[in-house]
């Protein structure tokens, strides 16, 4: 399993989300978990996943695809986007479909050794 940490900060008050994209292309959020946005104060650094909140990866190696989607207005429509979104056939594809739907999203692909 691999843990997942980073920050987000922000200079206006900002909701944000993670969303993860499975190996057969589908999207769902894995932070917050709670399904709702979070939200950064203005001038603030949220960690993401909070220090209680950590998020696994499989042990399967390979590319893992998640994009963290920010908007200054809270995000109520992202759950009928990911619903909306079916099964990606590229990581392009599903970032071009969000980029379509949603304020502001920012791709990140990393590695996973599996270990």
């Amino acid at each position: 399993e691999m843990c997942i940490r980073d920050s987000i900060s922000a200079a206006k008050p900002t909701y944000y989300a993670i969303v993860y994209v499975s190996r057969d292309g589908n999207a769902a959020q894995i932070f917050p978990q709670t399904g709702r946005a979070g939200y950064i104060r203005s001038g603030s650094r949220q960690y993401v996943p909070g220090i209680d909140n950590f998020f696994t990866l499989d042990i399967n190696g390979g590319r893992e695809l998640m994009f963290v989607v920010t908007s200054e207005s809270d995000m109520s429509r992202l759950p009928t986007v990911l619903k909306k979104a079916g099964s990606a056939s590229s990581a392009t594809q599903m970032y071009d479909y969000l980029r379509s739907q949603l304020p502001e999203v920012m791709k990140l692909e990393i590695t996973n050794t599996g270990t």
